[in-house]
């Protein structure tokens, strides 16, 4: 799934899932998943381990999606927009 759509008025959104109690999120910068808690608001800190990732100046907005077998999973997503 390329979670990532480029808002020019602001961060990036990407498409989380819920796990085990916690948001997971793929970076295509750093090439793994990133974890963050459900608590606080959509935009997070990125926890980028690639110094040239633009994630870790902005920092990015989650959008949790529901997974199969939840109420309203819309197969496989790619992009928000």
């Amino acid at each position: 799934m390329k979670p990532e759509a480029h808002n020019p008025d602001g961060p990036p959104t990407l498409l989380a899932r819920r796990q085990e109690g916690r948001l997971i999120v793929w970076c295509d910068h750093c090439r793994q998943e990133h974890q963050h808690g459900l608590e606080g608001g959509p935009h997070r800190i990125a926890h980028c381990t690639d110094k040239a990732s633009p994630f870790r100046a902005t920092g990015y907005i989650l959008k949790v999606v529901p997974q199969r077998g939840q109420g309203g999973y819309l197969g496989h997503l790619r992009l928000v927009t």
